[in-house]
């Protein structure tokens, strides 16, 4: 007994090690997340201090200027009358350099002074009726930097004239020297052009200097900007940026009354000081308890023979109609065979009944038992992760290559599945074209998901239907949903439930994604049923607009053709993203109503610029699946083109792979009809859908276009390259005029330019653009070569 006693020990401190220390660094990340989201709470809360503070300043002293300028003797504009009250009144000791403007703008002060300020917006705001205060500026009479107090004097109903006084600006610069968290924290107020109006360092305020434009000179405040420009947004918040020597976290807030926010920020290394002590004490904790663990380990071993026990429940467990027991030998006397006879037992019967014929993975009920097996026992280091993965459209494999190709289909996908799965991921069929992934403690949400996302990439690489078809290749996309199990565990059939909602809102979004569970998703599925409420008095609002992006001649160098795509202005929430919207207008029905408008608005801007004068350039549309399949859809395309006065050759057709082979002998009529009126015909996103060429060579098309997904990944994805140049070849021999969609950088512009590709679109040379955007007026009249104008942006 004294071998398994070691071995046990042994065990239990390989256990107990890791364990220890991942809990660590659980507990050090958690208390230094609970540590940043508490300095935030603080920092906005000592920038909404700060604002109130300053305002209630700001206030008291227009408030006492105020009081004075309703004096009659003020009222009545009476230089002589208005000294003599000034220089008598004792609350006015601490004002400086106050005076008396007219309706004119010209200020006299006590010493007798006269100067012009009428071009002081300050003054302009007074003289209307507004007290207010100005930014930092130099004074004309001092020739310092100060800040100007004023109120209008009212006679009647009119204004008179007004009463300036510079405040006594050092309670501003002592603010923010005081104002900021920690040691080596700090405060400043800018106003709403950028400009600094207090700051530790005073000449910034002296020269004027301009925030986001004096961090783009140092060039070492990394977010700085976009931090700056969402504060301008806000009343209050907190964000953080990177300087040379780490991260600082603002807080900020918008002084009321005024154009002017104030920040005030604290460093990260200073934040987390102190959580040095927590961990040289849990290090020494961990070591006790390693200790301990030890001498426990050893004191049980020897009470207690584990293999005869382990042994005894697994039998009672095999008993109880248990089939995924398994038992561990661990010697080559008795028991360890009777272990080996054992799991040879269970091997027999769990193929019998847990295993999916076709594909040889164990089926949905095997995975519910396994689950919670695993949830009912102690926690994991890491939460359990589950993972639905699904073909798209897989019923179109089956209708068109018939059922024996989809299992083929099937079981090659299982096999990859396997070959790909990392250590501690276990591989399930669920029902129809699913399969489900688990990972276990040993993978961290972040790892299972990264995981999960390789195998998915995996199975969307092209598959061979074999001899029987013909060696035609067939490329089919998955979406897929994962979730985590939460702290305290959950069911089995729960997290199926929930990795199940996140794939099929995946599918919802388009398909070919992934997708993590999250709380919010039934949140989010009601805002998208909003937005389907929203669309129609979106449409009547006039909130939707177009926007066109040039496709360019990648051997001129010049746009050879335009892409009308719709965007949607939301009064409340901004732009909305197309992808929400678009699935939202398919999803009701309203898609039909929007196409209709789309296609009205481009004859209408096809007429508009011809009656400009400028050269004619044919403009794509994308056409969706039901508008494409409604039925009185070629005739809405006849009648925007008569109303406005196009020839059909300006106006070319984008339709989806997915929505032609729906309905292929359908689609081959349809698109025909609209060829013999004069339109060309597109096949958007090619590439990402059911790729057949035995299908493409019928189809009545002009133009492939390479979707995005392939471009972007061009530079590191050997398998995207292939694809690429594959596509490229089909579409030569075809006739087919080849456009790449989605060109960023000059690197694929060179690699593109190798292939006898004609056209490109991307950011890399322009943006989209409304219709009477100077740059795109530019583009039709062929003066601005590509890559010109626009840099990449994400706009």
């Amino acid at each position: 007994m004294n071998g398994i006693k070691l071995k046990m020990t042994a065990l239990m401190f390989s256990i107990i090690i890791p364990l220890t220390a991942a809990m660590g660094l659980i507990t050090y990340g958690y208390a230094s997340r609970l540590i940043l989201t508490e300095v935030e709470g603080n920092l906005e809360r000592l920038a909404l201090e700060a604002a109130a503070y300053v305002a209630l300043k700001l206030s008291d002293e227009l408030e006492r200027l105020e009081s004075i300028a309703s004096m009659d003797e003020l009222r009545s504009m009476d230089w002589n009358a208005q000294r003599a009250v000034l220089a008598r009144v004792p609350s006015l000791s601490d004002v400086l350099e106050i005076a008396i403007v007219d309706a004119g703008g010209t200020a006299a002060y006590l010493d007798g002074t006269r100067l012009s300020l009428a071009d002081r917006p300050y003054i302009r705001r007074a003289l209307a009726g507004h007290r207010n205060f100005s930014d930092p500026l130099v004074s004309r009479k001092s020739g310092q930097l100060v800040i100007m107090a004023a109120a209008p004097i009212r006679s009647g109903e009119s204004v008179a004239g007004a009463i300036i006084a510079r405040v006594d600006p050092v309670f501003l610069s002592r603010l923010t020297s005081e104002k900021g968290y920690g040691e080596r924290g700090y405060a400043y107020i800018l106003n709403l052009d950028g400009e600094f109006i207090a700051h530790p360092e005073i000449t910034l305020v002296e020269r004027r200097e301009n925030a986001l434009e004096h961090a783009a000179r140092r060039g070492a405040d990394e977010g700085y900007g976009d931090f700056v420009r969402s504060s301008f947004e806000t009343p209050s918040g907190t964000g953080s940026y990177r300087i040379a020597d780490g991260f600082v976290y603002m807080g900020y807030a918008r002084i009321p009354s005024t154009d002017w926010i104030i920040y005030v920020g604290a460093r990260r290394d200073e934040v987390l000081a102190r959580l040095d002590d927590f961990k040289r004490f849990y290090s020494l904790g961990a070591f006790i308890v390693a200790i301990l663990s030890c001498l426990a380990a050893y004191a049980i071993a020897d009470r207690f023979s584990g293999p005869v026990i382990e042994l005894e429940r697994l039998f009672d467990r095999a008993a109880g109609g248990d089939l995924t027991i398994r038992a561990v030998p661990r010697s080559n006397d008795e028991l360890g065979r009777a272990a080996e006879s054992l799991n040879r037992m269970m091997d027999s019967i769990k193929q019998l009944s847990y295993y999916d014929p076709l594909t040889g993975l164990p089926n949905i009920g095997v995975f519910l038992s396994d689950v919670s097996e695993r949830l009912e026992g102690k926690p994991p280091t890491s939460p359990l992760s589950v993972a639905l993965v699904s073909a798209d459209r897989f019923r179109v494999v089956n209708e068109i290559e018939g059922y024996p190709a989809g299992d083929a289909l099937l079981v090659e996908a299982a096999l990859r599945i396997r070959a790909d799965a990392p250590r501690g991921c276990r591989a399930y069929r669920g029902k129809g074209d699913a399969f489900i992934l688990v990972f276990d403690e040993t993978h961290s949400p972040a790892d299972a998901e990264e995981s999960a996302r390789s195998v998915v990439a995996r199975l969307c690489a092209p598959y061979s239907l074999g001899p029987e078809g013909s060696g035609r290749s067939v490329r089919l996309t998955f979406s897929a949903g994962m979730v985590c199990a939460g702290p305290r565990g959950n069911s089995a059939n729960e997290l199926l439930q929930n990795a199940t909602f996140a794939e099929n809102y995946a599918k919802e979004s388009g398909g070919a994604r992934f997708r993590l569970y999250e709380p919010d998703l039934h949140q989010r599925n009601r805002a998208l049923r909003d937005l389907e409420q929203q669309l129609p008095r979106a449409m009547e609002a006039g909130e939707l607009y177009l926007e066109y992006q040039p496709m360019i001649d990648l051997a001129t160098g010049r746009a050879a053709e335009l892409e009308a795509l719709v965007r949607w202005r939301h009064p409340d929430e901004g732009l909305v993203s197309p992808e929400l919207f678009i699935a939202a207008a398919e999803k009701t029905g309203v898609i039909l109503a929007v196409g209709s408008w789309i296609l009205d608005g481009v004859c209408a801007q096809i007429s508009a610029w011809r009656s400009q004068g400028l050269p004619e350039m044919p403009v794509s549309v994308n056409i969706s699946a039901k508008e494409f399949e409604s039925g009185d859809f070629i005739e809405s395309i006849r009648a925007a083109l008569r109303r406005h006065g196009v020839e059909p050759s300006l106006l070319q057709l984008e339709i989806t792979e997915r929505t032609v082979i729906e309905r292929v002998e359908e689609s081959i009529s349809r698109l025909q009809e609209l060829r013999d009126m004069g339109m060309r015909i597109s096949i958007d996103d090619f590439g990402i859908g059911y790729s057949s060429l035995s299908y493409l060579v019928r189809l009545p098309v002009d133009t492939l276009k390479i979707d995005k997904s392939f471009i972007q990944n061009l530079e590191t994805g050997k398998q995207e390259k292939a694809i690429v140049t594959a596509i490229i070849a089909m579409g030569t021999s075809l006739g087919l005029t080849i456009v790449t969609e989605g060109i960023e950088t000059e690197e694929q512009l060179a690699w593109l330019r190798r292939f006898p590709c004609q056209l490109g679109q991307g950011y890399l040379f322009s943006r989209p653009r409304r219709g009477d955007d100077p740059e795109l007026l530019a583009r039709l009249r062929g003066a601005t070569p590509a890559g010109s104008a626009d840099p990449v942006s994400n706009d």
